[in-house]
Parts: structure tokens; sequence; C-alpha cells
């Protein structure tokens, strides 16, 4: 990593000494060229002597699931020290953050931002696909029609399907938590081969939870097209 001055102004720029007369971007991808840019950051935050907030926006972008795992963990490791902000749409990611997070006993708020009624930038506080359980989206799913006798006709429908959204959510969480027992879990590679032990073996229940997902779906999207 070379630094230079120019107007006042500090300049960076890494180049490859095995290949000094091309540019890196001829010989790395972009992923690669990424992760060295990261870890050159990161590199110089911590060699800081402050414990400024760092924000992060998409910074595994274009890498591969070993070096997001790695990220994860670096970036887990750093929120012990200060605070750090990560806006992400690569939900794999969130759950590596999670993982590390947790094992770490680091405190972690999620925020997940969607689409309601077409209209994106709709933030929904401390929540996201990795993070939601059964219990998590049954409480949610009440929320959103707490009040529903005092809301407009417009914003019942607003409600109603969210409460749909949220309980087809809590369908694909049943097969997670107690079908699955937490054997396989979304947006993880780690199989947890001894869960096995506690996994409901009935074609039956899976054939209900297949049906109520189903229905819910159609519910969901007929309100969608009303």
């Amino acid at each position: 990593m070379n630094t230079s001055g120019e107007q006042g102004t500090t300049v960076r720029e890494y180049r490859l000494d095995f290949a000094e007369d091309y540019n890196p971007s001829q010989i790395l991808s972009e992923g690669e060229q990424n992760a060295c840019s990261l870890a050159d950051f990161l590199t110089e935050a911590q060699l800081d002597g402050n414990n400024c907030g760092i924000v992060f926006d998409d910074p595994v972008t274009s890498l591969d699931h070993e070096r997001k795992d790695k990220i994860a963990q670096r970036l887990a490791i750093e929120a012990s020290h200060r605070q750090v902000v990560v806006l992400t749409h690569d939900i794999a990611f969130v759950s590596q953050l999670v993982k590390h997070a947790e094992k770490n006993d680091i405190p972690l708020i999620s925020h997940w931002m969607k689409k309601v009624d077409g209209v994106p930038g709709h933030v929904e506080d401390n929540t996201s696909p990795k993070m939601a359980s059964v219990k998590t989206l049954k409480n949610d799913c009440q929320d959103a029609i707490k009040e529903y006798e005092t809301l407009s006709l417009k914003e019942q429908e607003r409600a109603l399907g969210t409460a749909f959204d949220y309980l087809r959510s809590a369908c694909e969480a049943l097969i997670e938590e107690f079908l699955f027992a937490g054997t396989i879990q979304r947006y993880e590679d780690q199989i947890r081969v001894q869960n096995l032990e506690e996994a409901v073996f009935d074609q039956s229940v899976a054939l209900k939870i297949v049906d109520l997902h189903g229905r819910l779906s159609e519910m969901l999207l007929a309100h969608k097209q009303k």
C-alpha cells in the first residue's frame, strides 16, 4: 500500500510487488481488490487511537463464502471496540455476522428494510429474516393488527397484508425450528447433524405445514391483487 499526499488529502494506492508494471485491476478480481482495500482500512482503523464508529456499505460484494465469513468474524471483533454499522442486501452475510456476534458475546441490532405497497424504505426495527423465529413472528403478526379496529380501510388492508406475510414466514420458521429441529438453518452452510435426534419425521405434520403455507400464500396473493 502506497501512501502519498495531494492538496492536503491522503491518497492510498495498492500495487503488486510481483507485477509492478501492471495495474492490480488487470490481475486481481473485483472481489480480491475489495478484500485488499477492506484489509487496509481495517488495519488503519485498528491503529487509530480513537473509537469512532465505522460504516460499511456492502463490504462483501463479489467475495466468496469463505471470505465473507472471515470478514464477518473480523467486523464482529471490531464491534467489541467501537460501533460498527453494516448495510448489506446479502442475507447469508447477515447470518454470518449474527453467528460471530453471538459467538463473541457482542450486542447486535438488525434492521430490515423492504417495500410496502410498492414503496421502498419501510424499516422494521431490530429484525431480519435470519433473526426471525416462530415466537418473534407470532408477536409481529399480532402487533400488525393490534389496533385494527381503529385503522382506516386503507390502513387495515396494509395491516392484513403485513400479518399474512408474517404468518407465511412463521410457517417457514416452523420447518427450520420444529420439523428439522434446527438441523439445517437458512442462510448457513453448517449442518447440525446431532440435532437429527430431535427432528420430527412425521409426514402428516409436514403436509399440514405445506398446506398452511400454500393457503397463506394464496391469501397474500389475493390480498395484493385486491
